[in-house]
């Protein structure tokens, strides 16, 4: 398991980072195990987001189904000009590797198959708490089994720059 992480989660208007927008972040930095920081934001839509960039560092990032929330953020930094390339421990695909029988890999299920307590399910910040403690009881279970499943991988996502129409585009349309 990894020294230092940054527990993330994302509320969303919808579903599509290119068109839909980012409502709320909440992330934990962990240390050697310990909170050392916490950053928690509403989001103003049509706004500049906030400068998650300074809080979290190149410090890789932990969540349930990370790619979604690193897919918002990616697409979002780019729209801004900045870069947010990073690794990521993904709970949802540890938990698919090690738990197929279970019937849902759901963050809240798995928290209750865990007796991991949720008191504001779908906010930002408690999300991602659930989502460092539910990396941690998997890594109590099945990191023996297999240790790189629990290491820091590229995340990927194919960022589309947004631009004004084009005036060959005006023309066509």
């Amino acid at each position: 398991m990894t020294d230092e992480i940054i527990a993330l989660d994302l509320e969303t208007t919808g579903l599509n980072p290119r068109t839909d927008s980012i409502l709320e972040i909440g992330a934990v930095r962990i240390k050697n195990g310990r909170v050392e920081d916490t950053y928690a934001a509403f989001i103003n839509i049509g706004k500049k987001i906030p400068e998650f960039l300074d809080f979290a560092g190149e410090t890789p990032v932990l969540g349930h189904n990370i790619t979604f929330d690193y897919s918002f953020l990616k697409q979002n930094f780019a729209n801004l000009g900045r870069n947010f390339d990073r690794e990521g421990i993904d709970t949802l695909a540890i938990a698919k590797k090690f738990l197929p029988e279970l019937p849902s890999r759901s963050l809240e299920a798995l928290c209750l198959h865990y007796g991991i307590g949720q008191e504001k399910k779908h906010r930002a910040y408690e999300d991602a708490v659930s989502a460092y403690r539910l990396y941690e009881c998997l890594g109590r279970e099945f990191q023996s089994v297999s240790p790189a499943a629990f290491d820091p991988k590229p995340l990927f996502y194919q960022v589309k720059k947004e631009s004004p129409i084009t005036i060959s585009q005006k023309r066509y349309l």
